[in-house]
C-alpha cells in the first residue's frame, strides 16, 4: 500500500484535551483538525480515549475515507491501525453525540 499522509481523513487519538494531539499533527505535517473535544467534558479515559475519538469520527465518516487509531503512552509504545471505511456505514444509525 502506498499511502500519502493527504490520504488520511481522520486521526483518532488518546485526548486528555483538545491540545493532546496537537504536536503529533503537526510532526504529521498535515492540517487536520480534531473532530471533538469530548476529553473536555468527560476527563482523561486512558486507553479508551483512542476508541472514543474513534466513535466521533465514524459517527460522520463516508466511504473511502482512511482513519488511523494510534493509542500510546506511559512509555509502553504505541500501536497504529489503518481503517478504510466501507460502504457498510451507511446501513448503519449514526450515534447522537
Amino acid at each position: 500500500m502506498n499511502l500519502k499522509i493527504t490520504d488520511i481523513s481522520s486521526y483518532a487519538f488518546n485526548q486528555i484535551g483538545i491540545f493532546t494531539s496537537i504536536p503529533i499533527i503537526k510532526a504529521l505535517k498535515t492540517d487536520y483538525e480534531p473532530e471533538s473535544d469530548y476529553a473536555s467534558y468527560i476527563g482523561d479515559s486512558g486507553s479508551a480515549s483512542p476508541l472514543l475519538s474513534l466513535e466521533v469520527i465514524l459517527n460522520h465518516a463516508l466511504p473511502g475515507q482512511k482513519i488511523i487509531l494510534c493509542g500510546y503512552g506511559h512509555s509502553s509504545g504505541a500501536t497504529a491501525i489503518l481503517f478504510e471505511v466501507t460502504e457498510d456505514i451507511i446501513r448503519y444509525g449514526r450515534l447522537q453525540v
